[in-house]
């Protein structure tokens, strides 16, 4: 349960790359049918446009997915500590209660 929804976080990511990525496909595939269509004097313009959307569209991609990874990978670290904390105090207080009732 400690854990149970960080998962997300790494799917998140991954998802935000591939958006990024798709972004940057689309972008590249507008400039050339852009380039292909136009005017010769217009065609460093309209080409610009589109690899300028496609770099737009990778850089938000990795926005979102970079700080995420690493919320991912910190959250992980502290829930799978905090799991072994508790296994280590569970058995320290099993010990504890078999300990007493020997005793006792």
């Amino acid at each position: 349960r400690i854990n149970a929804r960080i998962g997300y976080l790494g799917m998140l990511a991954n998802v935000s790359t591939m958006v990024g990525l798709l972004g940057t496909i689309f972008g590249l595939i507008a400039a050339f049918a852009a380039v292909a269509a136009a005017d010769p004097e217009k065609k460093g313009v309209l080409l610009a446009n589109g690899i300028s959307q496609a770099m737009n569209t990778t850089a938000f991609g990795l926005i979102a997915a970079i700080p995420m990874l690493v919320a991912h990978s910190v959250l992980t670290s502290k829930a799978d500590s905090l799991v072994d904390d508790i296994d280590r105090y569970s058995v320290m207080v099993m010990n504890m209660l078999s300990q007493a009732r020997r005793e006792g």
